[in-house]
């Protein structure tokens, strides 16, 4: 198991798309222009300053959500807040690193 700084999960492209296939939560946590100009198939845009727990809850309907920005700050500090809200997180890759692993972008 790999951690970030955060001591979140780290999720593998591979662990990241099954979840999203499966109808899990993932959570792109950049400001709307950064979404726009490309996001991860089946991201949920919830810019950080505007992240609610109790929303996240209901829309992760008992599962582990994952949490992706461009490099892995802002979403380290969101799961961990989601985390401390008893929420299950996972770090997801930061949009750099899905790209540099073969990762597309819609």
């Amino acid at each position: 198991m790999v951690l970030d700084a955060f001591g979140l999960q780290v999720w593998s492209r591979g662990e990241i798309e099954a979840h999203v296939a499966a109808g899990g939560l993932l959570l792109d946590v950049r400001e709307p222009d950064e979404f726009a100009s490309g996001h991860v198939t089946g991201a949920t845009l919830m810019p950080m300053k505007t992240v609610e727990v109790e929303q996240v809850r209901q829309l992760a309907a008992g599962q582990p959500v994952v949490v992706m920005c461009k490099s892995g700050g802002r979403s380290g500090k969101v799961g961990v807040m989601l985390q401390q809200a008893g929420i299950e997180v996972r770090q997801g890759l930061g949009v750099e690193q899905w790209l540099a692993q073969g990762g597309a972008l819609v």
